[in-house]
């Protein structure tokens, strides 16, 4: 077969529905009223003019994904198809590849498909996509395996045909006009599930990423599990299976699963609640999460985003079309600019800027790099704080004791509850940090010099610091300064945070 030629059609934008205005003031008041009554604003008697009007102020759209359509001639299948396709945000900035996620049944799934993909992108749970809705013209045809009947086909299916159309003239298509060169996801629901199953074990080296929304895996005496199998065995096959009212009978899938290889990467979860036909859009966006599971880096604050990256670079989970999500990279250039450790933060910009082009956060992160000063860290950075060995049960002795007051910011009369607790703990020294009300949380950082205490935690949050309690304990009295200790941190006017004080007194030891 020969490589299918696309032709450029229209261009289609989708538009949200804007709300017809017409009387809507009045209706929004009454609404108001039944919603104040609802929460028991006023438990007596109401009327539209106690109520607040709301005024119609136009609607604010999010932006939407652009899908452009095309026809591809396929010799394959004897007929002109039409593809919608949607880029990913960074294509016209970058010029390296991108995986490929082909929507089956185009028409009705590419739009809900596209918005699930957008949206675990921006979070960081799947790496940029070319996606591809293929439109239908006869779906049970295409979509039925040679010998099984599905939805009334006599067995005479062409998804031999389809598959050859996706490999040898689909594909290297798009590789040609939009550098679709990465791994190949295919999403079907019902039919085209079954599909996506049999694309999977003829043709596991391209086609063996599946997500399968409701798929009939019962037809065939559940044939295509047998085919899996065989056809599969020598690639690495990643399958995921959501199911409403259909999908894989059990017994079937614990056979399956109990024969398929180790490296196989095997998921199945009934969705409750949903219907044959709601699963599509729930399905999309938990069946690519779990597809792209390896590619999701943790979110724990207790690692910084350098070494977040440092772990996503060894696993390298889906090849170099896939690099590190862009907000791991922001941040991991964020926080090597606070712990003013500046070449390491030269080298992730630059992976940023290759990986998803020129931006105006790239350049705002550039300048952060040239305005950061190497000399104005006080102390060790943050990664040295938190390797520091916590001081012995001996060295801490005199500071333990369970510590009460608060803090209090210079030129401020209000105080902040502070409650610290020092105890031997094993063989060392530890405790725990409550502040602001807040539930407990354990000591990490404890450093004892003569009546000299460093006691702190890390803070959770972004910009990631440990928050050290410094000072001096007199007696039964603990007192000094609260700081941010590791980064340097700056207010956006450039500011340095505010002096901060705290007091405790010791009240059991």
């Amino acid at each position: 077969m020969g490589r299918g030629y696309v032709k450029r059609g229209m261009t289609e934008h989708p538009e949200a529905s804007v709300a017809r205005r017409a009387g809507l003031a009045p209706r929004l008041a009454g609404v108001a009223t039944l919603v104040a009554v609802a929460l028991g604003v006023n438990t007596g008697p109401l009327s539209a003019q106690q109520a607040p009007a709301l005024t119609p102020d136009g609607v604010e759209e999010a932006p939407q994904p652009v899908i452009e359509a095309f026809t591809i001639e396929s010799a394959a299948l004897g007929e002109d198809r039409r593809i919608r396709v949607t880029l990913p945000e960074s294509h016209e900035r970058t010029n390296r590849g991108y995986p490929l996620v082909v929507v089956l049944d185009g028409e009705s799934l590419h739009d809900p498909v596209v918005r699930a993909a957008r949206a675990l992108v921006t979070a960081g749970h799947m790496p940029e996509a070319v996606m591809v809705g293929i439109e239908n013209t006869d779906r049970v045809r295409d979509f039925s395996p040679p010998g099984l009947a599905v939805s009334g086909n006599d067995g005479t299916g062409r998804a031999d045909l389809f598959s050859d159309f996706l490999e040898l003239e689909l594909r290297p298509a798009l590789e040609a006009t939009f550098r679709a060169s990465g791994p190949v996801v295919i999403v079907g629901h019902s039919a085209g599930a079954l599909f996506a199953h049999y694309a999977a074990a003829r043709r596991p080296a391209l086609f063996g990423n599946v997500v399968s929304l409701d798929a009939p895996m019962h037809l065939g005496g559940g044939a295509l599990a047998a085919e899996l199998l065989e056809g599969g065995r020598e690639g690495r096959l990643r399958i995921v299976s959501l199911e409403a009212r259909f999908g894989w009978p059990s017994e079937l899938w614990t056979r399956f699963t109990a024969s398929a290889p180790a490296r196989w990467q095997l998921y199945r979860a009934s969705m409750d609640g949903e219907t044959h036909q709601s699963i599509v859009w729930p399905g999309a966006y938990d069946g690519l999460r779990q597809l792209f599971a390896e590619y999701s880096p943790t979110t724990s604050t207790a690692e910084s985003a350098a070494t977040r990256l440092a772990h996503f670079d060894a696993s390298q989970p889906f090849g170099p079309t896939a690099p590190p999500p862009e907000f791991l990279l922001r941040q991991a250039v964020q926080d090597l600019v606070e712990a003013r450790e500046l070449e390491g933060a030269q080298e992730a910009l630059g992976r940023l800027r290759n990986a998803y082009g020129d931006s105006a956060e790239a350049t705002r992160l550039q300048a952060a790099i040239e305005r950061a000063d190497p000399d104005d860290l006080e102390g060790p950075p943050i990664e040295v704080l938190r390797e520091t060995p916590m001081a012995s049960a001996d060295e801490a002795r005199e500071a333990f004791g369970r510590w009460e007051g608060y803090t209090q910011q210079e030129g401020s009369s209000s105080r902040t509850p502070l409650v610290i607790t020092i105890r031997e703990e094993g063989d060392g020294a530890g405790g725990e940090i409550a502040a602001g009300g807040a539930p407990a949380r354990a000591i990490e950082y404890l450093a004892v010099d003569g009546s000299q205490v460093h006691v702190g935690n890390m803070n959770g949050m972004r910009p990631r610091g440990m928050l050290m309690y410094e000072g001096k304990i007199s007696g039964d009295v603990f007192e000094g300064s609260f700081l941010l200790r590791g980064v340097v941190f700056r207010l956006p006017d450039g500011s340095p945070l505010p002096t901060v004080h705290f007091r405790l007194e010791r009240f059991e030891r």
